[in-house]
């Protein structure tokens, strides 16, 4: 059969920045606010995403994320099991259940806009820098015993600091703490005090002006006193200089305590890093290798090491070597080791994980950069890890479509917008275009889950407070309120059954565990299914929804917040959970057989494994049990969006949609249960490659605009050294360099891959004339994003 490829490009995508990052005390969760207002939460080693917390208010805008445990056995086990407070310069601190996924207390600052936070050693309390001089604190819990502490979020006492904006906070372990204001001075407050105990001026870069020349001397008096008159104006303008620099006053922007030396370090918009002694509270040393204002501080795990980033875009590293630590000649004492550019903008937040040495930054590039807190950061063996932050989710899908594929209904954070997609025929050129914006009201906050009925007569658009039902008629293009609506709920994921009925994982008013409902849009009739699953469900899938006419078998697949993905029968409502990887990548796709008796199951790390449905366990296949798909046609830095089993006129294929790539996996029945490995002949023509490696032209990295690819790096899996002859006869045969080259599939063993120069966000399948045509969506990345860096990708 042909394959056919149509790429649309109707899904939009703007740069995301980053304003605060966060480990959870076991360290395998960060936590990341993305503006506008959500807080993204990601799993550490596999780099996958979880699941997002989305603030109601529009002008929300976070820049201190705190992690609370809810009791300390619960540390390290559940995500469920953690508070999260998030603290800005919308003057809300709220605090945030992870089992529910939703804010359970907030409460105002009292004082306008909140810099930055801190919580004291004790975790009972949270100190806030407000925009009216004062620095306020909060109770986290109702009494210090924590046997018998109730989670709160109170008001607990106001100190009086300045006149002028407190825009850092640093808590100190014996109660005290240090807050820099906007006009270059740092207070000490002691743990009772009200006033503030110590005052620490903070000194400005001052500009040198240019150098006074002095003239010769020539005998002639008035030609030497209009020369002493000339340099005596130089030196007023230069005086008058240095005194406007000193007025312009550098604003602290971070302060941060390093314990083991018992200093404060400090951060300020001219630019420099100063190192304060705590007991006497005076300089110590100070740095100067940024440029511009120095926005974020940090120190490594092991108390020597700090970090320092702004508005410059690079990172700074600073050690303290002890005499005798590199040379015998090494002076001792603090100094500036490495500078590095992991971001293309702003460096804006840095989080310390809090059992080894890794360190993550993120900024204006909307990404997060995951190092070693190495010393010396030009230490070739440095390794830095990438998670993206500017790409949708695999949680849930941003598009959806109907059963003919015609129509697409495209989510985004305020809107949903509903497109035309024509069928493509040699004769017809038709271009996709928008039938429809829809907009909910604004009090109900973003848009969390949209979903179009398979006959595209129903779409159901759920926001953080309710739910919509809409009627959409196609031939006179009109939408209208439906008649049966929902009452209020919060949904958590949603899908589409059959054309009548919808599957919803929510939360209503007083709910302290979600519920697993069957809605029907005809009647408005809500069952709800019984079920164990304690974590909510955070993404519904059908297991084979896309390709029949009539399901026969109507397969569900539940995936949860900690991770555990069940299996659904709606005919017999049972649900049963399905195996998970020993490495503890998470489950993110599924796909099941055309007689419904094996499931694929994908990991993010390229692995999957066949599930035998009836039989309820992993089947082995071709002689293995858990597979990985080769790094030539897919890596482990992708992240897969969806999987469909197509089987039709001798084509069994599993189709596979990751960020950068489709490809397709060979599916051939007699395999499946074989325990023994097969050793298949392959043809000689398979097995006889020839590797020209005298003229290669290796084409872009993944996720750039690149101009005509001439040539393709092919690496086949037997190469033999081939004649000189031929080699002339493969060169003369060469196009030209106007000539167009198609580009040719890459297939290794079982696996095709397809495409790989756009950014895809979502697939379908669909039948066409002597053929299978693809419909896939992209989005064009952002300019100097993470997808036109080079070293990301193969």
């Amino acid at each position: 059969m042909a394959h056919q490829l149509s790429l649309v490009s109707i899904y939009d995508s703007t740069t995301s920045s980053v304003n605060a990052v966060a480990f959870s005390p076991c360290g395998q969760y960060i936590a990341a606010a993305r503006q506008p207002f959500a807080v993204e939460i990601y799993n550490v080693e596999t780099r996958v995403h979880i699941t997002s917390l989305r603030e109601s208010d529009e002008h929300a805008a976070i820049r201190t994320i705190i992690w609370i445990p809810k009791t300390d056995g619960l540390v390290g086990k559940t995500l469920s099991g953690y508070r999260i407070i998030t603290i800005g310069l919308h003057a809300v601190i709220t605090d945030w259940d992870l089992e529910l996924l939703l804010p359970v207390r907030s409460c105002c600052s009292y004082g306008g806009a909140i810099f930055s936070a801190a919580l004291t050693q004790c975790g009972t309390r949270v100190l806030i820098a407000c925009d009216d001089g004062r620095v306020r604190a909060f109770r986290l819990w109702s009494s210090d015993d924590r046997h018998t502490r109730d989670p709160e979020l109170e008001f607990d006492k106001v100190y009086a600091c300045h006149t002028k904006s407190i825009l850092s906070v640093c808590a100190l372990p014996d109660g005290s703490f240090f807050c820099g204001t906007a006009d270059a001075i740092i207070f000490r407050h002691g743990p009772s005090s009200e006033a503030p105990a110590t005052k620490i001026k903070v000194p400005g870069l001052k500009k040198q002006g240019p150098p006074v020349s002095k003239k010769r001397k020539t005998g002639n008096a008035d030609s030497e006193a209009e020369a002493e008159a000339e340099t005596d104006a130089a030196a007023e303008e230069n005086r008058l200089a240095n005194t406007a620099d000193d007025q312009q006053e550098p604003q602290i922007w971070a302060l941060v305590f390093i314990e083991k030396h018992q200093m404060l370090a400090s951060g300020d918009s001219a630019g420099n890093v100063i190192l304060w002694d705590v007991k006497t509270c005076t300089m110590h040393k100070m740095f100067t290798q940024h440029c511009a204002d120095v926005l974020c501080l940090a120190v490594g795990a092991d108390g020597d090491t700090l970090f320092s980033g702004g508005v410059d875009t690079q990172i700074t590293v600073y050690a303290y070597n002890e005499r005798n630590y590199l040379k015998q000649n090494a002076p001792a004492g603090w100094s500036a080791n490495g500078v590095k550019y992991y971001h293309k903008g702003d460096v804006r937040c840095f989080a310390v994980h809090p059992n080894d040495d890794r360190i993550v930054s993120s900024g204006s590039d909307g990404i997060l950069t995951i190092s070693r807190g190495l010393k010396h950061q030009n230490n070739k063996r440095c390794r830095t890890n990438l998670i993206l932050l500017n790409i949708p989710s695999w949680v849930g899908s941003p598009v959806v479509m109907s059963k003919d594929k015609t129509l697409a209904l495209c989510r985004y954070r305020d809107h949903c917008d509903l497109w035309y997609v024509p069928r493509e025929s040699p004769d017809d050129t038709e271009m996709p275009y928008k039938l429809a914006a829809i907009k909910l009201k604004r009090e109900g906050g973003q848009i969390v889950a949209a979903q179009l009925s398979p006959d595209a007569s129903v779409m159901a658009i759920a926001n953080q407070k309710h739910m919509r039902l809409l009627r959409f008629c196609a031939e006179n293009l009109e939408i209208r309120s439906s008649d049966q609506q929902v009452q209020e709920m919060i949904v958590h994921a949603m899908h589409f059954v059959s054309n009548t009925e919808l599957l919803l994982s929510h939360l209503e008013k007083g709910d302290t565990k979600f519920r697993l409902s069957r809605f029907n849009v005809e009647t408005g009739e809500m069952r709800q299914l019984q079920h164990h699953i304690s974590d909510p469900i955070i993404k519904i899938d059908v297991a084979r929804f896309n390709l029949d006419e009539k399901l026969q078998r109507r397969l569900i697949t539940l995936y949860s917040l900690e991770g555990f993905v069940y299996l659904l029968d709606l005919e017999t409502e049972t649900i049963h959970e399905l195996p998970r990887f020993e490495n503890g990548y998470r489950v993110v796709s599924t796909c099941a057989s055309p007689d419904f008796k094996y499931l694929a199951v994908f990991s993010k790390g390229s692995l999957y494994y066949f599930y035998n449905v009836e039989m309820r366990t992993i089947i082995a296949y071709d002689g293995e049990t858990i597979h990985r798909v080769p790094n030539r046609i897919c890596n482990s830095n992708v992240q897969i969006y969806n999987a469909i089993w197509y089987n039709k006129d001798q084509l069994n294929r599993i189709f596979i949609q990751t960020s950068n790539n489709l490809y397709a996996i060979k599916i051939e029945e007699e395999l499946f249960g074989v325990e023994g490995k097969s050793n298949r002949e392959k043809p000689a023509t398979e097995n006889a490659r020839i590797n020209t490696r005298q003229k290669i032209y290796i084409g872009p990295r993944k996720f750039s605009d690149a101009p005509c690819i001439k040539k393709y790096l092919h690496q086949p899996p037997a190469l033999f050294r081939a004649s000189l002859q031929h080699l002339k006869q493969l060169k003369s045969a060469e196009p030209e360099d106007d000539a167009e080259v198609a580009q040719q599939p890459l297939a290794i063993g079982r696996y095709l891959g397809i495409n790989k120069s756009k950014f895809l966000v979502h697939m379908e399948l669909t039948a066409a004339e002597g053929g299978l045509k693809i419909i896939a969506f992209y989005m064009a990345p952002p300019h100097n994003s993470i997808f036109h860096r080079k070293r990301y990708g193969t």
